[in-house]
């Protein structure tokens, strides 16, 4: 976190888009509370932060060497929009997942219809 440039908690758990509160659990190790692995990418695609080390503790903290200054002083507003970015196409996936299913439905609503009719035309 301080290698990040963070002071604090809660400006750490704001940037990865989590509450104050999980960002506590994950760093005290709390039992079933973790790191999902977009939180991992973000902070392997914009921290530098080795995968590594972020899921096997092997190596060094960064992918090569330790972030430029530049990357100490990450902009919140711009991890707040890489975060809203991320979170929109997650959006978007689960919409065209939803249309999808409701295609399925409507299929399979249609094959309902035609045995029911095609039953009461033979039981008629």
């Amino acid at each position: 976190m301080d290698k990040l440039g963070f002071k604090t908690q809660a400006s750490f758990a704001a940037a990865l888009g989590i509450k104050s509160g999980t960002m506590s659990d994950i760093l005290r190790g709390k039992p079933g509370v973790g790191v999902s692995s977009k939180i991992k990418r973000v902070l392997e695609n914009t921290y530098n932060v080795s995968m590594d080390f972020l899921e096997d503790n092997i190596g060094d903290v960064f992918k090569t060497e330790e972030p430029s200054p530049s990357l100490h002083k990450i902009d919140t507003e711009s991890s707040k929009d890489k975060i809203i970015q991320l979170l929109e196409r997650t959006i978007s996936d689960k919409d065209t997942i939803i249309r999808e299913k409701q295609k399925i439905i409507e299929l399979l609503q249609q094959q309902i219809n035609m045995l029911t009719n095609s039953r009461d035309k033979s039981v008629g």
